[in-house]
């Protein structure tokens, strides 16, 4: 399926001293030819200019004014070997509210429209380059508060969870073979492989997985948005220090009047 090729601001918005424009779909090598001036000679000269998995110095130009608007750094990559699983485009320039979205106003002006929040996860999901386990992942590797919480977020990046849950479907699979297999030929019983053991088999290879799957992820929810909880009592009886026991730091009110604590 041909879809429309989506650019996005990828770093957080301010000043900084580096900011990333994403590109991803069939004309991202278009906006390099269109917009980019290399600082190397020779680019004219090579038809499959530039290459995949590059990184090239350069300016991006104004076609209209022929002024250059910054200073940047470039890099194409090829799909399927990219992130989405199209031909996708970085453009390394510093990162400033004005620079940042002229280049992308430029980068609009090619045919390039602005993609949808998580358009370019849902693209690598869509084109089989990472699964929903994964997807999943990736806001949470983005959003993690602790060193637990990022290691779990990139086991489950790396396929942890998929590979689990495919072991699981498999054995199913099998399983499901050997019992469709005794109903269809049952005047052949004593040479099925179907014995009192497959309830054991199932509780080890299926049933305690898909349990271990479901404490992880007690586990994790626990470390991805924290616990909370409610201190109550009568006015006056420690709940502000206890609080600020608990953080560490003075978070809350201690004073003898009641009802200070909000």
């Amino acid at each position: 399926m041909k879809r429309s090729t989506i650019a996005a601001i990828a770093t957080p918005s301010g000043r900084g001293g580096i900011g990333i424009i994403k590109i991803s779909g069939t004309k991202a090598r278009d906006v390099a030819l269109a917009l980019f001036k290399s600082s190397t000679n020779g680019r004219n000269s090579n038809v499959s200019w530039p290459s995949s998995h590059h990184l090239y110095h350069g300016w991006i130009m104004d076609p209209q004014r022929k002024s250059a608007i910054d200073e940047v750094l470039l890099t194409l990559m090829k799909g399927p070997k990219s992130y989405t699983g199209e031909d996708v485009l970085e453009i390394q320039a510093h990162s400033g509210s004005a620079v940042m979205n002229q280049i992308l106003s430029l980068v609009f002006n090619e045919g390039v429209r602005p993609a949808e929040p998580g358009e370019f996860t849902k693209r690598a999901f869509l084109n089989g380059r990472i699964d929903l386990s994964q997807a999943e992942s990736v806001m949470e590797t983005i959003s993690a508060q602790s060193d637990q919480a990022l290691h779990m977020a990139m086991a489950q990046m790396t396929g942890g969870m998929r590979k689990t849950i495919k072991g699981i479907r498999d054995e199913l699979a099998n399983c499901l073979v050997l019992i469709e297999t005794a109903i269809d030929f049952i005047e052949d019983e004593d040479d099925l492989i179907i014995t009192d053991s497959l309830p054991q088999h199932l509780q080890l290879k299926v049933v305690d997985p898909l349990k271990k799957l479901i404490d992880l992820y007690r586990e994790t929810h626990l470390f991805r948005e924290g616990l909370k909880m409610a201190v109550i009592g009568k006015p006056n009886v420690g709940k502000s220090s206890l609080l600020n026991s608990l953080m560490g730091q003075e978070r809350a009110i201690v004073t003898d009047i009641p009802g200070t604590t909000r």
